[in-house]
């Protein structure tokens, strides 16, 4: 008995004396804050404790993993995607789960809503692009074509078209009011990862297997450069705001940064230890999000060029350069009046469409 005694006091003494060890590992780990190297700006980014992260948790509703998450413009709402077959609308503010969509025969790799936040957009495995009604949950359309999976969806910004790319290899824009696929775009080698239209939706970016980024013209489907540089396959690409820059990330464990207009590598951010699987410009162009493995970074982006234009403007001003007989261009600042001065002099241009502004000799008309 006595001996029975003496084992059960030795045990707690051992058992206090692990717990008072867990305790203050426990109480190390709540002073410990998270710490991301910014590759870009060389700073050092700190997030909330272990114990506290600076944000708040969703509710558990989706039955298998989630493929993609995306904010409501406003930021009220978030839109999940998963492997259940289901997408599910969420309050940004509580977490609750407001509406579950079901529709879709496999599972839901990409989700969007429109601009407005009246519209959803996903695209499945079972090769099908759904548009839904945000506030009712109703399927309003399902976009047949694709003959392979649907990887990646998006709306433009105005609402009035879609665009979404496959395992079939093609890049599609889609009509949002009618369903109809008014284009089908081709040059990838491999299957389509990653779609996106720039802000003023004159173009198109799309990410692929084939490790190439490629630029599109919106309204004709065009191809217009390939980038080249990843060494492995795209993932994820987004524009800037501006349209000015675009950013990629790729399963070689890097982040691209790529002049719009030139399709020249300005930046490539390394050092990451797995896939980057998502990247995006913050609204004001300043800051690169991108994430791998179970790290999400804000990086600064520092500008490499002067004063920027977007896209469309850079690709008037291009033209502007090139052209014989008639230079128009619509809003050009300033600095590009000076930079273009030279070619201005050299000609007398006849009168342009009154939509545009009009150079003639030096004179802005």
């Amino acid at each position: 008995m006595a001996t029975k005694l003496k084992n059960q006091l030795q045990l707690n003494k051992t058992l206090k004396k692990y717990k008072n060890k867990n305790k203050n590992k426990s109480n190390k780990h709540k002073k410990t804050k998270h710490v991301v190297k910014n590759k870009v700006s060389n700073k050092i980014l700190k997030g909330g404790s272990l114990k506290e992260p600076p944000f708040n948790i969703i509710r558990m509703g989706h039955r298998l993993a989630v493929y993609s998450v995306s904010f409501s413009t406003d930021g009220a709402w978030l839109v999940s995607g998963s492997s259940d077959k289901t997408v599910k609308v969420w309050s940004a503010s509580t977490g609750d789960c407001v509406r579950t969509l079901t529709g879709h025969t496999n599972a839901v790799t990409s989700v969007s809503f429109s601009t407005d936040g009246a519209w959803l957009v996903s695209g499945s495995l079972d090769k099908t692009v759904k548009v839904w009604n945000a506030s009712t949950g109703e399927c309003v359309r399902t976009l047949t074509g694709h003959t392979n999976s649907v990887n990646s969806v998006s709306f433009s910004t105005d609402g009035a078209w879609l665009v979404s790319g496959s395992d079939d290899r093609t890049v599609k824009v889609w009509s949002a009011s009618t369903g109809d696929c008014v284009r089908t775009l081709t040059g990838h080698m491999s299957w389509v990862n990653s779609v996106s239209f720039s802000t003023d939706g004159a173009w198109l970016v799309s990410g692929s297997r084939d490790k190439t980024v490629i630029v599109w013209s919106a309204s004709t489907g065009d191809f217009v450069r390939i980038l080249t540089g990843h060494t492995s396959y795209v993932t994820s690409v987004s524009f800037s705001t501006d349209g000015a820059w675009l950013v990629s990330g790729g399963g070689d464990k890097t982040v691209k940064v790529w002049n719009a207009i030139t399709g020249e590598c300005v930046q490539t951010l390394t050092d990451h230890t797995e896939c980057v699987n998502s990247v995006s410009f913050s609204f004001d162009s300043n800051n690169i999000v991108y994430c791998f493995a179970r790290q999400i970074v804000l990086a600064e982006f520092f500008k490499v060029v002067p004063p920027l234009l977007t896209l469309a403007q850079r690709t008037v001003a291009s033209e502007i350069k090139k052209s014989k007989n008639v230079i128009q261009a619509h809003n050009l600042p300033e600095h590009l009046k000076k930079e273009l001065n030279v070619e201005i002099q050299k000609h007398k241009f006849p009168d342009c469409n009154p939509n545009f502004i009009c150079y003639r000799d030096k004179t802005l008309k």
